[in-house]
């Protein structure tokens, strides 16, 4: 089965410049791979000659005279070239490979004086998964002095083992002289390539022991030149090590050598929301499934911006589907321009893609909302085929496309397209699209807008909305538990495989009724009060409730139900197989003695 990755392998610190600051014949560029492996790059100058990939409306036109493969939306990701600096390609859009990779940190290369605090990341917001990453000293001019981890492993190794508690250990990591990669798995070094750009390359890897398949992202340590570069690293795999959601993609393991870095994540098979558009009859959604579609993306956003994380590049590229069934779930995937902040933190740094960056990024004063306007562009896109401002691939100069996002002028043409969408749907978009950030919703309040709630149910069943008696059953079940079993449980939940937890997960969405991708004691209440009385287990009155929703809280200072958490209550209705308990295994047994030491 041939699916389509799309891997950002490094971008510059500020790819928005063009955007910001006029200047005369700037070149934007992207790098791109056919089919047949041919390397393309895209430009586009600010006097608006073009070569590139068109919006899908218009692909078969554009093909003929660009000489490039197939149509579909191609992303642009602006880079700017000054002074003495050697620049950098932003992105690669690899096609036909045999598997999609999920994403993954991103070496930002360029400098930046935001990201000079980067290392006290841990005292102030952050997950269950651990307490920042330390600080990486090494000597001018050489990246590999240290004998121990150049960005910092060791040190959230330390950390992340004093807080002790499963979630915080649960991605493994491996510092140089540790076990090496190649021992766990094959094809690191020979295993097909399913990208490749500036700083390395992507290849589908099988563990060893249980023939489990996997994408390795190998970054090449080398090409990081900057301290700063080294501290995006360290914040995209501390982003990524906190999250627990089913529309973001896991990191698995991390391990380093003393030149690359390899991020094991898992696999999406079922290819870009990009080509998916593209796949479309007349290049767009029906509204029905363009609320689906809409409706995760926000759930996910909302989760982001409730830990205190902004992702800062939303667009179709950075969303992969988990399989190639139609009714496929999407996960967001590249945190490699994502950061941390606190609630009313303004950002100044200049970043993301033009199709897609808000007006008040281009500005230079932002907060989280500028995800929210990514949403709604991608809203339209799904919906029309084509963007709103232009600004990926189209013939528009960039400064035109600059001034159409500051003044927020778009028009919902064509007609023969438009005409057939409901008022609704442009109230949402028109929502979102506001250029002023403060009269912009937040996630949650865009969830609650009435043709999301409305068209994003119109392709459920009346049943979708009732538990599955059996996974009542199982949740009064495990307060029963040891507190050993119930671990061990939480061990089993982060080894199972997107078809081995698919039930699970319809089952995860009637409980989280507010769409905060947890699960409150309240959103638990509401429906297991409810749906108990209709199984064979007879009504459950709000205190086992409590016990429930106490049972499957790993952290007891948490104030909500994670995913891995409500997989491991539900454990028993999954298909455990020796290749979870392998893995099970080898995640606990961390120094490679063949014994397992259980972190409570």
């Amino acid at each position: 089965m041939a699916c389509n990755i799309y891997l950002k392998v490094s971008s510059v610190e500020q790819p928005l410049s063009a955007l910001q600051t006029p200047q005369k014949g700037l070149v934007v560029a992207t790098d791109r791979v056919s089919t047949n492996g041919t390397s393309k790059t895209d430009n586009i100058s600010l006097h608006g000659e073009t070569n590139s990939h068109s919006t899908p409306a218009a692909a078969s036109a554009q093909s003929a005279n660009t000489g490039t493969s197939g149509g579909g939306i191609s992303a642009l990701a602006a880079c700017t070239s000054t002074g003495g600096s050697n620049g950098s390609d932003t992105g690669l859009d690899t096609r036909g490979s045999e598997a999609a990779l999920a994403g993954g940190p991103t070496t930002t290369l360029g400098a930046s004086d935001e990201r000079s605090d980067i290392s006290s990341i841990g005292s102030g917001t952050t997950g269950s998964m651990g307490r920042g990453l330390g600080t990486s000293h090494r000597s001018s001019g050489n990246l590999h002095k240290r004998a121990s981890s150049v960005i910092g492993l060791d040190s959230m190794i330390d950390n992340r083992r004093e807080e002790g508690g499963l979630t915080a250990n649960v991605v493994h990591m491996e510092v140089p002289f540790g076990k090496p990669i190649e021992e766990v798995y094959d094809g690191v070094q020979t295993g097909p390539v399913l990208g490749s750009g500036i700083s390395g390359v992507v290849r589908l890897v099988t563990h060893k022991a249980t023939g489990v398949k996997y994408a390795v992202k190998c970054l090449d340590l080398g090409l990081v030149e900057t301290e700063e570069g080294l501290n995006q690293l360290r914040e995209e795999i501390f982003i990524m090590c906190q999250l627990d959601h089913p529309n973001i993609v896991r990191l698995e393991e991390v391990y380093e050598s003393h030149s690359e870095i390899y991020l094991v994540q898992e696999l999406c098979l079922g290819g870009e929301l990009f080509d998916r558009l593209d796949e479309q009859p007349d290049y767009h959604y029906t509204e029905a499934e363009c609320a689906r579609l809409i409706k995760q993306m926000l759930c996910a956003v909302r989760y982001l911006h409730s830990k205190g994380i902004i992702h800062r590049d939303l667009k179709l590229e950075n969303f992969l589907f988990s399989s190639s069934a139609p009714d496929s779930e999407l996960k967001m995937i590249d945190f490699g321009l994502s950061k941390h902040f606190q609630y009313g933190e303004i950002q100044q740094q200049a970043v993301g893609t033009p199709y897609t960056v808000a007006p008040e990024v281009i500005r230079g004063r932002y907060d989280e909302r500028c995800d929210i306007w990514a949403i709604g562009v991608i809203a339209f896109l799904l919906l029309s085929g084509d963007p709103p401002f232009g600004g990926c691939g189209g013939p528009e100069p960039l400064m035109e496309v600059r001034s159409n996002i500051l003044n927020g002028a778009f028009e919902f043409e064509p007609a023969e397209i438009w005409d057939l969408v409901s008022d609704k749907a442009k109230e949402f978009i028109n929502a979102l699209l506001v250029t002023n950030p403060k009269f912009r919703p937040t996630a949650m309040d865009a969830q609650k807008i009435d043709w999301l709630k409305e068209w994003s149910n119109r392709t459920k069943c009346e049943n979708d909305q009732t538990l599955n008696p059996n996974v009542v059953r199982a949740l009064v079940n495990f307060k029963e538990f040891s507190d050993m079993r119930k671990l061990l449980c939480e061990v089993l939940s982060f080894t199972l495989l997107p078809e081995q937890i698919k039930d699970l997960r319809k089952e995860f969405e009637t409980l989280d009724t507010d769409g905060s991708g947890e699960i409150s004691l309240l959103s638990l209440k509401q429906v297991l009060v409810t749906n108990a009385g209709a199984g064979s287990l007879g009504a459950l009155t709000e205190e086992e409730v409590e016990d429930i929703f106490n049972a499957m809280r790993v952290k007891k200072t948490e104030t909500t139900i994670r995913w891995h958490e409500f997989i491991a209550a539900g454990l028993s209705q999954c298909e455990v197989d020796d290749r979870n308990l392998r893995l099970a295994f080898d995640r606990l047994d961390n120094d490679h003695k063949g014994v397992s030491v259980l972190l409570t």
